[in-house]
């Protein structure tokens, strides 16, 4: 069953999610680079940080992609934050 991730980074910057977009997917943000199980994900910068939304195919999905991503987080400095999950009750895609 699908599951929405929510992410709330206090204090985190559009530069620190750069960075960290950057070592996961070297540079890129090709469709066919994307981890597996991803069906959509977006960043907005509030006045309070980072939120990130992502939709993925399962929750096991997303904690294998967070094997490579939390060295990236580490390494860009990003404050430290825990995702919240929610099953998806209807996801449409355009």
């Amino acid at each position: 069953m699908p599951v929405l991730m929510m992410l709330k980074v206090k204090d985190g910057t559009l530069e620190q999610y750069d960075i960290t977009t950057k070592k996961v997917f070297n540079g890129t943000l090709n469709p066919t680079d994307l981890p597996k199980g991803l069906l959509s994900h977006v960043c907005i910068q509030t006045d309070s940080g980072l939120e990130i939304y992502d939709v993925w195919d399962s929750k096991e999905d997303f904690n294998l992609f967070g094997e490579k991503l939390v060295p990236a987080l580490n390494q860009a400095d990003m404050p430290v934050a825990s995702p919240e999950f929610f099953e998806v009750h209807n996801f449409l895609k355009a």
